[in-house]
């Protein structure tokens, strides 16, 4: 698991092959804030995450969304990608 996505409303499950990137059910992991998440398992395409995200945006009038990068390789990529959210303590927080 290379990235946590949080979110205080369902999150839907993606595999998209051509980049390799899987986004399934979260286990057990108990450092986060929201009730809802989903796990991250990284190719080597990061976009997808974007539209992931750009997906649940256009699902919920109003959400949020923490994004806890497991993968110190990711994170500044990740951060990147997501500079329009707030970053605290290490996460990316998106509130619509």
């Amino acid at each position: 698991m290379d990235i946590i996505i949080a979110c205080n409303k369902q999150l839907p499950l993606r595999y998209y092959s051509n980049e390799g990137v899987w986004i399934r059910r979260g286990t057990h992991f108990s450092d986060r804030r929201l009730p809802f998440f989903v796990e991250v398992e990284v190719g080597q395409q990061l976009e997808c995450l974007h539209d992931y995200i750009a997906e649940i945006e256009s699902q919920y009038k109003t959400f949020e969304l923490e994004v806890i990068v497991r993968n110190k390789a990711l994170k500044s990529a990740v951060e990147a990608l997501l500079s329009y959210g707030t970053l605290e303590d290490g996460r990316i927080y998106i509130v619509k």
